[in-house]
């Protein structure tokens, strides 16, 4: 059963939120002003998380038991009290500002990868290229490698996407596999095709 708690106080005139949410599916989430600063799937959920809300420190206990005992956030020494329990509105909009945010995170870093992978494709390639020249000699693995890596980086950054396993809840099979990924495995797998009939042209 999913539980949620949010704070609203006002510092040096501004508003300010604290939420603390335990999904379904034992997740633990904590935003502050909106924005997630915690997001976790801890085996044993922790029972305080040490906080900054505007500059100031903050500390939000968790009870272990939420019957008997009760939540509490101590912003800048003070007692912030319960919480409140937000309604299935506000719990579906926290949902989506954290999805928002991971999502983002998600695509900075398949971008970063594909970056990565782009770079290390062209450096293969200007070292088969460099032997070749030298003493006619290359490594097939290696036009493989660089033929495969080039077009499958570049479409990590302009997709922004790579997740080849099962995302959590979905069933472990190919049809959970997003369709950018499977683009970007497809150029993949093609371009490593290509370096193959290229390592087996320069043979003959």
């Amino acid at each position: 059963m999913a539980t949620h708690r949010t704070w609203r106080f006002e510092l040096a005139g501004q508003k300010h939120t604290v939420e603390w949410e335990r999904t379904g599916t034992e997740r633990v989430r904590v935003l502050v002003d909106e924005q997630p600063v915690v997001d976790e799937k801890p085996l044993v959920p922790a029972p305080r998380y040490e906080l900054t809300v505007a500059g100031q420190p903050a500390l939000l206990h968790i009870p272990p038991d939420s019957v008997s005992q009760e939540y509490e956030l101590v912003l800048a020494g003070q007692n912030g009290g319960r919480g409140a329990p937000a309604s299935a509105k506000e719990i579906a909009e926290s949902e989506r500002r954290v999805n928002e945010a991971g999502a983002a995170e998600d695509r900075l870093r398949a971008r970063l990868l594909g970056l990565g992978l782009v770079v290390a494709g062209a450096v293969m390639a200007g070292l088969v290229s460099y032997t070749l020249e030298k003493d006619g000699s290359y490594r097939p693995v290696g036009i493989m490698a660089a033929a495969a890596a080039i077009p499958s980086g570049l479409a990590m950054m302009v997709l922004g996407e790579w997740e080849p396993g099962a995302k959590e809840g979905a069933d472990e099979d190919t049809h959970s596999i997003p369709w950018r990924t499977k683009v970007v495995m497809a150029l993949g797998t093609a371009g490593a095709i290509v370096g193959m009939g290229m390592a087996v042209g320069l043979l003959w």
